[in-house]
């Protein structure tokens, strides 16, 4: 089972690293190799960590590679305002729920504060 594992994250890690290849642009190259560097899980065997651990990563380098494809594109003097803050207001949800993640890494402590569990209710409401 953790070799299937290993073999099913290593074909993921091989996909989002064929996905930031296809940026075309020269900036999103530089901040691709910038990621790269950042995303890199150093330390971690894939045939020995937790599924848990190894559905994060994933995430993140997917987040990472979507990022990376899709700012290039983004002209905000194309947008008005009230599109401009429905982006701002995402960022900072993303922003709630990784440092929400790094608690939990750090601590075990996987409970949202009261903030972000009215955010996430909210979420769910819409």
């Amino acid at each position: 089972m953790r070799e299937a594992q290993y073999e099913h994250w290593s074909q993921v890690e091989e996909a989002a690293e064929a996905e930031a290849e296809l940026a075309s642009a020269d900036d999103a190259v530089e901040v691709e190799e910038e990621f790269e560097e950042e995303a890199t899980p150093l330390g971690v065997r894939y045939t020995e960590a937790p599924m848990e651990i190894l559905r994060l990563i994933g995430a993140f380098a997917s987040f990472s590679v979507s990022l990376q494809r899709i700012i290039p594109e983004v002209h905000t003097q194309d947008y008005t305002e009230e599109t401009k803050q429905a982006v701002l207001d995402n960022v900072h949800k993303a922003r709630m729920l990784l440092d929400w993640c790094e608690t939990a890494i750090k601590t075990g402590r996987t409970d949202p504060d009261k903030a972000l569990a009215r955010l996430m209710e909210d979420e769910e409401g819409e």
